[in-house]
């Protein structure tokens, strides 16, 4: 075997095998980075990073509006804090971002009811009030976990039938 690596090593021809190799490299590398490209594997994307950046970016402007738009449909009970309730809104809508930058968002049911439980857990660390604790209140929340998710990944389909 390493009489063969030496025969290779010191061939004439390596230079030029070599020259070749790079050059073709160069010019696939070339060709991912214009966007002409794509490699899309069960483990990696290589080539799709505009695109990818753009559905990224569609997807958290979406959510903001979301939580902004949410904050009517909080209980206002008497005492009601609203800065507490913009920072419950804050927190959520960090949990939610965190999500899309991971992106493997999926509307399976087994990933949905984590996502649930993950963001009624954040709310129930950040408040002790009854009625962000109630039945009606955690039914809303995994109901409006859920249709986010929902809505995250049309945002995908979408996106990924116009490129």
């Amino acid at each position: 075997m390493w009489e063969s690596i030496k025969d290779i090593a010191t061939s004439p021809s390596l230079i030029p095998i070599l020259i070749f190799i790079l050059i073709v490299m160069g010019i696939v590398i070339l060709l991912i980075k214009k966007g002409l490209i794509s490699i899309d594997t069960k483990g990696i994307k290589v080539g799709t990073s505009e695109s990818e950046r753009s559905i990224i970016r569609q997807q958290i402007e979406w959510v903001h509006l979301h939580c902004d738009s949410l904050e009517k449909s909080l209980p206002h009970p008497q005492n009601y804090d609203m800065w507490r309730g913009k920072y419950i809104l804050e927190r959520m809508y960090d949990e939610i971002v965190d999500w899309i930058t991971f992106n493997h968002i999926c509307t399976s049911e087994g990933y949905i009811s984590i996502k649930q439980e993950r963001i009624w857990a954040t709310i129930q660390s950040l408040v002790r009030k009854e009625e962000f604790s109630s039945p009606e209140f955690k039914e809303f929340i995994y109901k409006d976990t859920e249709y986010i998710i929902r809505r995250l990944v049309h945002i995908r389909q979408v996106y990924d039938k116009e490129n």
